[in-house]
């Protein structure tokens, strides 16, 4: 499965983005219906990254984030403005889709629709996200390592979201839907987080070793 950085997954505009449990389950709404329309003629993957690219352009542009989620701008201008702006450059479903949003005045959602699209992809093609924290960068042999270990164990594909933390000695801690993995799997990982243990430590001496050799120096 593809990696990713953790800090690239976790990336927010949380001013625009906190939502109550009610705002979660109106957006998990349409995003269901979005999802039904894509899937009907398989544009599911190019849905999800026109809601996703939405979503980005709004987390790094505020006046763009005000301009969805303000009650002072007019509806029609609003309207006007998103028919312009991706008409004839997204999809039908997703221009089609914002207009509707825009009419329910729900536009603020667009992020969390994406959240629960994506979500509900990833359901149906039985993904789950598996968050890496490692002492030191896997290589792309360990990533492929790691992700046959997490898969056979969860009978489920991950999608790993890597991050590097020099401080936690131990190798490895890997997270999915917010727990620890359980033993059975962790005993497939024994070779791979000794072999990060390794590293970790033989990077710590060098890293002693080149002080050292200034210290010296000097």
């Amino acid at each position: 499965m593809t990696a990713m950085s953790a800090t690239t997954a976790a990336t927010a505009n949380t001013a625009f983005e906190h939502f109550d449990h009610r705002d979660i389950g109106v957006a998990a709404v349409y995003a269901e219906a979005i999802y039904r329309l894509a899937e009907e003629t398989g544009g599911q993957d190019a849905v999800l990254g026109e809601l996703e690219s939405v979503t980005e352009y709004l987390r790094s542009d505020d006046a763009a984030a005000a301009f969805f989620s303000s009650p002072l701008v007019d509806a029609k201008t609003r309207a006007r403005v998103l028919e312009k702006a991706f008409r004839g450059r997204a999809s039908e479903l997703l221009s089609n889709a914002l207009q509707v949003v825009q009419r329910k005045g729900r536009l603020d959602l667009v992020p969390a629709i994406a959240s629960a699209f994506r979500a509900r992809h990833d359901e149906r093609r039985n993904i789950v996200d598996a968050r890496v924290t490692s002492a030191v960068a896997l290589s792309a042999e360990q990533q492929g390592a790691l992700s046959a270990a997490i898969e056979e164990g969860l009978a489920k594909k991950p999608r790993l979201l890597l991050e590097v933390r020099p401080e936690i000695l131990g190798g490895l801690v890997i997270e999915v839907d917010g727990r620890k993995l359980d033993s059975s799997v962790a005993s497939r990982l024994r070779k791979l987080e000794g072999e990060l243990r390794e590293r970790a430590s033989a990077e710590i001496m060098r890293a002693r070793a080149g002080e050292g050799g200034q210290g010296q120096a000097g």
